[in-house]
């Protein structure tokens, strides 16, 4: 999937708004029939980061290092660019959009990762079937 040439918002400084700007990004091209992780950053004061990242094609099954890894690098990014800005991410996948078991351990892996790092993550989101929404707190059963 594409990211949408759409102009960047002043501030996204609550939920419903985040899920309209990652709606209004991811949505509108498609589903990419992957799972891929979309990564926005945003400054102290809400203004998103240009531009977004995706890690293409991630595996169903989060691993911890690589999620570790990933928040070393939003802090280290973050520390340089913005160092009271947060972190936005979205999984997008193909298939049912109900939350699955994978799209729970992919959510608790990232909160462990910003927890271990100490960076603010906003989400993490599920982007599937044309729709975002919030992944559901708490550990994967």
């Amino acid at each position: 999937m594409s990211i949408s040439p759409l102009p960047l918002p002043e501030r996204i400084d609550d939920e419903s708004a985040m899920v309209r700007y990652l709606g209004a990004l991811l949505t509108a091209d498609g589903a990419s029939g992957r799972r891929d992780l979309w990564v926005f950053m945003l400054d102290g004061d809400g203004h998103p980061l240009d531009p977004a990242t995706c890690v293409d094609d991630v595996p169903a099954d989060p691993a911890p290092r690589f999620t570790g890894n990933l928040f070393l690098l939003f802090r280290r990014t973050l520390a340089s660019v913005a160092p009271d800005g947060s972190v936005a991410m979205a999984l997008e996948r193909p298939g049912p959009p109900q939350v699955c078991l994978s799209d729970r351990q992919w959510a608790s892996a990232l909160r462990w990762g910003a927890r271990r790092e100490g960076v603010r993550l906003h989400g993490p989101y599920l982007v599937v079937g044309g729709r975002v929404r919030r992944l559901p707190d708490g550990e994967a059963n």
